[in-house]
């Protein structure tokens, strides 16, 4: 979806599947062209209810959660490196769990999601411990189109951290919110629910 996004292709930016799969491997399947990118952003949290109405907001948290708070605290940025079974993404499940529960929803109620993907194979694993897809079914879900604009769950419309810029998921969150507005280059119809995530922690928007 990168290549959609105005910003990027006025840049003349677009990654080949191609140039992806024969790039130098940093460590399997990490690849150079997956190296991080700058960029900037502005969010403004607002919570007095007069400001939110006189600012006449359009999207809200509908909930807030992360996974295991006391191991995130501890670890920080360690995702799942340490886990014995790399394939799986337990801190993800249990923050998506505490978000379903919060709100109410399910995964068929998301919309779009923005995911973090600091490289490319931390998708797969989210996808599957959010729900969206079953343990071991996100390649397939992938190559079905699933994450596309029109898909089960677009996923990064404005092109994610890896397309748009690293910004450690602010820009994330901005798409989020563009989402809801209805103001994304890469809009998703109706979209009500937005899944933010970052791994641990994350946030389901919703109009205000």
């Amino acid at each position: 979806l990168a290549r959609h996004v105005r910003r990027l292709f006025a840049a003349g930016g677009r990654l080949q599947r191609e140039a992806i799969a024969t790039a130098r491997r940093l460590g399997d399947p990490r690849v150079l062209l997956e190296t991080l990118h700058d960029g900037l952003s502005a969010l403004m949290d607002v919570v007095d209810p007069r400001e939110r109405r006189a600012l006449n907001l359009e999207a809200e948290a509908l909930a807030l959660a992360a996974g295991d708070r006391e191991r995130l605290l501890r670890t920080h940025a360690r995702l799942v490196i340490d886990h014995l079974a790399l394939g799986e993404f337990p801190e993800a499940k249990l923050m998506a769990k505490q978000l379903y529960e919060k709100s109410g929803l399910t995964p068929d109620d998301m919309d779009a999601a923005m995911l973090y993907e600091n490289f490319s194979p931390i998708v797969f694993l989210q996808l599957e411990a959010m729900g969206f897809c079953g343990a071991g079914e996100a390649n397939d879900f992938i190559k079905e189109g699933n994450i596309e604009i029109g898909g089960k769950i677009p996923v990064n419309t404005h092109g994610g951290l890896l397309g748009e810029a690293y910004i450690h998921g602010l820009n994330n969150i901005l798409e989020g919110v563009r989402q809801i507005r209805g103001t994304s280059v890469n809009q998703v119809a109706n979209a009500e629910h937005v899944m933010v995530a970052g791994g641990r922690s994350g946030m389901i928007l919703s109009p205000a």
